[in-house]
């Protein structure tokens, strides 16, 4: 059930490690006719990218179709409905009760309908074991329903293991669709666990897909597209329910995406479902 006026206030979205912010411009273009609160956390850039600058960069990756849409001919427009601020620090990711002091005080009390969290270092944000009290930690500035949107290379701060990666299982002999169907079950099932450890739904999780190296008609070397392959079947995905056009949409505006191995959507829970679940328990205990 939708938030009572949720398509009328303003649309609010958390960045953490932001770049340049081309989130903010991707969430934008998705919800055309909301006006977007921006807060994007980084330690090491002193503003955030010009939204011209950012379109002109995904045309240029991507080609003129990556900027369909009126509002992308007027960048104008679009940074109209943009209320943007940044913030120059490093968070604490691998020390939930810093972390917790750290949001405290640079967006109190503050609830967002996003988070965005992508392709931290995984040698300094990798799995650990607070990762479940880091997930608590952020969910707490999520409104009912919102989401939290983590692309990440090899590991993550939020989970406690290193997920697979499916080159790794390249010399099995069972046939590729078994292959991956398996490891993305077993995949699954510990994202699953992880998140309901850090208060929150696992929604959608994936890996990610490439042959590597292809050889071009002309005889020279390039590297394959990337694809995600997904629950609840192994099957290289195109974009189509709301939250994989998200995904598709940072994938495509990132500017490191290439690094990417993996990808979590996870949810807190909406008001309707909190009351069932209370409801549930009532009845088991009677």
């Amino acid at each position: 059930m939708p938030e009572l006026g949720a398509e009328r206030r303003p649309y609010r979205l958390l960045d953490l490690a932001c770049g340049a912010g081309a989130v903010r411009v991707a969430t934008a273009r998705r919800l055309p006719q909301r006006t977007v609160e921006y807060v994007g956390i980084d330690p090491s850039r002193s503003r955030l990218q010009g939204v011209a600058d950012i379109l002109r960069e995904l045309a240029r990756a991507h080609g003129p179709a990556a900027l369909d849409g009126a509002e992308a001919v007027d960048p104008a427009a679009l940074a109209a409905r943009l209320r943007e601020r940044f913030v120059r620090a490093e968070l604490d990711l691998n020390t939930p009760v810093a972390l917790a002091d750290q949001l405290a005080r640079i967006v109190p009390g503050e609830r967002f309908d996003e988070i965005h969290m992508h392709l931290l270092h995984p040698g300094k944000h990798g799995a650990q074991a607070v990762g479940p009290r880091v997930m608590r930690t952020l969910a707490r500035y999520l409104r009912p329903g919102g989401r939290i949107y983590h692309l990440f290379q090899r590991s993550s701060p939020l989970f406690t293991f290193e997920p697979k990666r499916i080159a790794s299982l390249a010399r099995d002999a069972t046939p590729p669709r078994v292959r991956h169907q398996a490891l993305l079950d077993d995949e699954e099932r510990r994202f699953r666990t992880g998140a309901r450890r850090g208060g929150l739904l696992l929604e959608k999780c994936g890996h990610l897909w490439t042959k590597g190296r292809v050889q071009n008609a002309d005889g020279t070397w390039g590297t394959s597209p990337r694809a995600w392959i997904t629950r609840p079947a192994a099957s290289l995905d195109t974009p189509s329910r709301p939250e994989e056009i998200v995904l598709h949409a940072v994938e495509r505006h990132s500017l490191f995406s290439a690094y990417a191995t993996h990808f979590v959507i996870l949810r807190r829970r909406r008001l309707d479902e909190r009351a069932a679940g209370r409801r549930r328990r009532t009845v088991a205990r009677d």
